[in-house]
């Protein structure tokens, strides 16, 4: 454990160096708008959290509620898509499913794995060592509590499918590909001013003639004081936007903090986890807001998860 810690260490030193020779951590991957608007997040979180818990408690008495709860977070990450492909035609990219480079985005999200243990488990220590000099004791995440009750493979394979595979799948699409997409869309929208304020006004070339000089047609009959025609292209229509977002720093940085901290809300029932995954979801927001694609966050947030699953294994 100390090993991957000092790796994650090191792995932060390669990212302080490379902001301070001038590089980005990650080369920046624009992205077109979000066609999704706010009606539709309210319209799909309501949607997925209510379906989910029906699901769940449709099926619990059939296979229980292990395999009931991944079963409902599958059945909720299909509908959410299928929702969002339908009300704002947005395509599978602009949720953050890319095929493209697959490789290099399995390796950055490891890096990404790597690089959450550091202050993540700095402050689970602290959060432990809390708990222990007020003599409380820590409450335990339900799918581990399964894994140390019952002590058999049926049990962890189980957990590994709805810690290791399920939940990143869902909770990466919600949080950093469907939310944090419109909030970064949101905050740009708000600070790219194309036309300010405080712009010099645009001169207009005018001649020399008298204000009531009488209109001078040219050979043909048009009016050579009348522009021409602009064959303007029709208004995008809705989830046919192309503009790609303009790289701007606080706008993003808004859209990772709020997005983190909804998704360390949604684990607020097993608190005090949410204290960590803040930062676990900012790392993790800051990888998808410079990439745009969700397949390093899956990745990162998949070998978290299998970490926690194997410190409980050994601990049995």
């Amino acid at each position: 454990m100390l090993a991957l810690v000092a790796v994650s260490a090191a792995v932060w030193l390669l990212a302080a160096w490379r902001l301070l020779t001038g590089r980005p951590i990650i080369v920046f991957a624009p992205r077109r708008a979000a066609p999704w608007t706010v009606m539709d997040v309210a319209s799909v979180f309501v949607v997925m959290f209510l379906l989910e818990a029906f699901v769940a408690a449709a099926l619990v008495r059939l296979v229980g509620l292990d395999l009931a709860t991944a079963l409902a977070k599958l059945a909720t990450l299909a509908v959410g898509i299928a929702m969002v492909r339908f009300l704002a035609g947005a395509t599978m990219k602009d949720m953050g499913f890319s095929t493209r480079g697959v490789l290099g985005d399995v390796l950055l999200g490891t890096a990404a794995f790597l690089a959450v243990l550091l202050p993540v488990g700095v402050i689970q220590h602290t959060i432990q060592w809390w708990y222990e000099a007020s003599g409380l004791e820590r409450p335990v995440h339900p799918v581990l509590e399964m894994i140390q009750e019952q002590q058999n493979l049926p049990a962890v394979c189980l957990g590994v499918f709805l810690a290791v595979i399920v939940a990143p799948l869902a909770e990466e699409f919600l949080f950093r590909g469907f939310l944090q997409g419109w909030l970064e869309h949101l905050f740009t929208s708000a600070a790219w001013r194309p036309h300010r304020e405080d712009a010099p006004p645009t001169p207009i070339a005018v001649d020399d003639a008298p204000i009531d000089a009488p209109i001078k047609q040219s050979a043909d009959g048009e009016n050579p004081y009348v522009p021409p025609a602009i064959d303007e292209p029709p208004v995008a229509q809705r989830g046919a936007l192309v503009e790609d977002h303009p790289e701007t720093p606080w706008a993003g940085a808004a859209a990772i903090l709020i997005s983190s901290l909804l998704f360390a809300l949604v684990h607020a029932s097993m608190w005090p986890d949410p204290i960590p995954l803040v930062a676990l979801a900012m790392v993790f927001g800051y990888v998808y807001r410079r990439t745009h694609r969700l397949l390093p966050c899956i990745v990162a947030h998949a070998m978290f998860n299998a970490l926690s699953l194997l410190v409980v294994w050994l601990s049995l």
